[in-house]
């Protein structure tokens, strides 16, 4: 029996998390929503998936678990589901690589051909967008976004609620804390310990 996943929401990344589900030969069996949706992304959805208000959801024997939408603001929706008790589940692409002693929380996704380094952690929710690579001896910690192609050094920190664009670099020991934007190409080459927006080669608040 193939495995059934309940997704969270949807949104632009939806496509990535089912070709995820779809690489690893499992299917999605409902999309549960707390908001109106933009019928635009609705449309992204195929028509054989159920989609369900939270008042109609019922969780389901043996289904897997997972937000389908980046805002790293989940905690409302988190407080709603805590009723039912439900553990969320790491959701990996069958063409990620993930090192033998990496640690992994709860509700991740990595994407296609990312890489989790040896010896390191990861908190819950993060999001791992295709071709991004963590090096060793990393701690990330819980809703962060890395996106399509960015890297992570080893030895590195990163806090929670980051984004770090397409492309983007952090070098080898630098740490990060919490609600940082770092823009497409950008290079973190210091510690960050204040929130905002950075960008350039290398990166400056803007």
């Amino acid at each position: 029996m193939k495995n059934k996943w309940t997704l969270f929401g949807v949104g632009n990344f939806f496509a990535d998390i089912y070709d995820a589900i779809l690489s690893n030969d499992e299917e999605i069996r409902q999309i549960v929503l707390n908001q109106d949706i933009d019928d635009k992304i609705l449309k992204w959805v195929p028509s054989h998936i159920s989609i369900v208000k939270l008042e109609q959801f019922k969780p389901q024997e043996n289904d897997s678990y997972i937000f389908t939408f980046l805002d790293p603001g989940k905690g409302p929706f988190l407080k709603e589901l805590e009723k039912f008790d439900i553990e969320f589940t790491n959701l990996v692409h069958k063409t990620a690589y993930l090192a033998w002693d990496c640690k992994l929380g709860h509700g991740n996704f990595i994407g296609a051909n990312a890489v989790i380094g040896p010896k390191t952690i990861v908190g819950n929710f993060n999001y791992f967008n295709r071709m991004s690579s963590i090096g060793h001896n990393t701690q990330i910690g819980s809703f962060n976004h890395l996106g399509p192609g960015s890297t992570v050094a080893g030895s590195s920190s990163i806090g929670d609620k980051n984004f770090l664009g397409t492309g983007a670099s952090v070098i080898n020991g630098v740490k990060i804390e919490n609600e940082v934007t770092i823009g497409a190409g950008g290079v973190v080459i210091k510690d960050i310990s204040s929130a905002g927006t950075y960008a350039g080669v290398p990166v400056k608040v803007i």
